[in-house]
């Protein structure tokens, strides 16, 4: 299945980008513009809309008013990790439940990936299936984990333990949302947006991959870059929906990434640890011959001098590997990594949970500058 090219409609003054993907489940169309109000324009229900939104979106964002003011039913939720859990699911039914939300109705999730990881999860067990769309608010949902179809929640200490694949109906990115993150939150989108850079781009280099990512010097270039992502993203996920073979790239950094935020008590934001969790596979990689030391030490000075670096004070070296260990993808013997063989041309190796992958892991925490504590 390949992705249907991008197309422009125009909406009010505001240029909006639209993109189909395929699924297996049912095809759905993604909206990007700079504004709310463009898309909501665009988009029109009859039906009684129930709205889980992070609470962080306050009332007083303006542009959020209309879709606020649409919705027959609204739950506010505190996101982030805690949120994503059977409670929290739990949560979400009853009071889907108790206003009596039926198959006519739609679910719609507003807020960043542990919005978007619960409302799907929801929505794939409420009455065996049930309509959902999905309004992400953060740079790393509007750029990476709005395509893909996958929900999931975490299940105590273990990280997306439990879960399917269940896509929304519908996205609508407004770049809108941007402005009021914070320079972490920015960073942890960056992380993933500089990661498919690592994936797609044959011609990588260090000037190209930080003019690439989202700023607040360049909005005007915001829609472009999470366009591009989604499109690429897209073609990927269509030809492997279910994570069997060429979609497994994605998982690049993210094992290590992973390992980072457990040892860290989830005290870093998902897209810095992928970042930091390609460090570490960047240099795994080399001691074992499956990436060139000129891969890792130019995309380790990008990571370096782009990124906030990582809170040594705080890393618990047991919780590292027992998170390792236990990672969805792992087996017993040991886990299957994804490796930069080059710029653009990554590849799997299965490595062993021995002795060289805790001198190989050991050796990169001493490393100079990535562990220093963030102030």
């Amino acid at each position: 299945m390949v992705a249907t090219h991008p197309t422009r409609l125009q909406g009010a003054q505001v240029k909006v980008q639209k993109l189909k993907v395929e699924s297996h489940t049912r095809d759905y169309e993604v909206l990007i513009s700079s504004s709310l109000e463009t898309l909501q324009s665009f988009y029109k229900s009859e039906r009684k809309t129930f709205l889980v939104v992070d609470k962080a979106l306050t009332d007083d964002m303006i542009f959020m008013k209309p879709l606020l003011g649409s919705a027959f039913k609204t739950k506010r939720v505190q996101a982030g990790e805690a949120l994503k859990t059977l409670k929290g699911a739990e949560v979400i039914c009853e009071w889907l439940a108790r206003n009596n939300f039926n198959k006519g109705d739609v679910l719609v999730g507003v807020g960043g990936g542990t919005v978007q990881d619960l409302v799907g999860f929801v929505a794939q067990l409420f009455h065996r299936g049930c309509e959902w769309h999905y309004v992400p608010s953060t740079l790393l949902a509007q750029a990476d984990s709005c395509v893909g179809s996958k929900t999931s929640i975490n299940l105590n200490n273990w990280k997306n333990t439990l879960g399917g694949f269940y896509p929304p109906s519908l996205v609508l990115i407004a770049t809108d949302f941007l402005r009021s993150l914070s320079d972490f939150d920015l960073a942890s989108g960056n992380g993933e947006i500089f990661k498919f850079g690592l994936l797609k781009d044959i011609s990588w280099s260090r000037e190209g991959a930080k003019r690439n990512l989202v700023t607040r010097d360049n909005q005007e270039d915001w829609v472009r870059v999470i366009q591009e992502c989604l499109s690429w993203k897209s073609q990927v996920v269509q030809a492997d929906e279910f994570d069997r073979n060429q979609r497994r790239i994605l998982n690049y950094g993210h094992s290590f990434g992973h390992a980072l935020e457990l040892s860290l008590d989830r005290n870093i934001q998902h897209g810095l640890a992928v970042v930091w969790g390609i460090d570490v596979a960047n240099w795994v990689g080399m001691r074992r011959g499956f990436t060139s030391q000129s891969v890792f030490e130019n995309v380790r000075m990008v990571i370096s001098e782009t990124f906030p670096l990582l809170p040594s004070a705080r890393l618990d070296s047991r919780l590292f590997w027992d998170s390792l260990k236990r990672d969805k993808k792992a087996t017993r013997a040991g886990i299957g990594e994804i490796f930069l063989a080059d710029f653009g041309a990554p590849k799997e190796h299965f490595i062993c949970f021995d002795s060289q992958l805790v001198e190989d892991v050991t050796h990169y925490f001493k490393l100079p500058p990535c562990i220093v504590p963030i102030t």
